[in-house]
């Protein structure tokens, strides 16, 4: 999963059609299945929750903007693992 890091990928929401992110890839990660954290009861949470992943990233100079993406899929490093893969927004464009 480390190969990842460093790389970018391009999303498109269907909800807006319009746009196109370019994200960059900044930690990946196997663990076992754990709930992923949607809203924060507040700041000093959400703080700690983005260090724990700074601790993770291979960019460590890299920092994590307003917006987190996480990307879960399968892993086969162990039992009953996922891979966790975290991006941040590297470019975002707009089509008219």
């Amino acid at each position: 999963s480390a190969s990842l890091v460093g790389s970018e990928m391009c999303i498109r929401d269907r909800y807006l059609p319009k746009e196109t992110r370019t994200l960059k890839v900044i930690a990946a990660r196997a663990n076992k299945p754990e709930k992923l954290p949607i809203e924060f009861k507040n700041k000093k949470d959400r703080e700690n929750y983005l260090s724990r992943i700074q601790s993770v990233s291979y960019l460590p100079d890299q920092s994590i903007r307003k917006r987190l993406y996480t990307f879960v899929t399968c892993s086969y490093e162990k039992n009953d693992y996922r891979t966790y893969i975290y991006a941040v927004e590297n470019q975002k464009e707009v089509r008219e």
